[in-house]
């Protein structure tokens, strides 16, 4: 293949063991012969721990990295939204999420929890680490830890992008 361009899109909807494995594969094709990729994620964001939040929180990423809430879409000579439609949207339980790029709540992530049967995120599937048997959250340089040893690309600083947006 001679992919110029990948677009994965509500990546974050993806489930956690398949967020990895397409980031690895899209990742695969940097530095391959007549590849050389713009990789491009867009998502809504979805609970924390995800793939775009850990994109998010990577301080020497392979992405660059833009975020646009609803303020962005009221903007400009065609605007997607009219302030009516935000004031009616904001009604809804979701609208942080979906329009203000708001990673799930305690309470969301609990309901998620309940309705993936415990398959919310990344921490939650392969289980939270514990001190004195007492569940803690996966900490960022653990995060890292665990990326380092998956990702043969983890510290590679070439400029591919992460969107995540409404």
């Amino acid at each position: 293949m001679r992919g110029k361009f990948i677009l994965s899109d509500e990546t974050d909807y993806y489930p956690p063991f398949q967020q990895t494995e397409v980031r690895a594969v899209m990742e695969g094709y940097i530095g391959k012969p007549n590849s050389d990729p713009t990789i491009v994620m867009v998502s809504t964001p979805k609970a924390p721990g995800g793939l775009m939040q850990q994109i998010e929180l990577e301080p020497d990423s392979l992405y660059h990295k833009l975020f646009f809430d609803y303020t962005y879409v009221l903007q400009g000579p065609y605007p997607i939204y009219s302030q009516e439609q935000i004031d009616r949207a904001r009604q809804s339980p979701s609208f942080e999420r979906e329009f203000n790029l708001k990673y799930l709540g305690l309470k969301q992530h609990r309901q998620e929890g309940i309705r993936t049967k415990g398959d919310c995120c990344f921490n939650h599937i392969i289980g939270l680490p514990k001190k004195t048997g007492i569940e803690k959250p996966l900490f960022d340089y653990e995060m890292q830890v665990i990326r380092a040893l998956l990702e043969n690309d983890y510290l590679n600083s070439l400029g591919h992008y992460l969107y995540s947006s409404i």
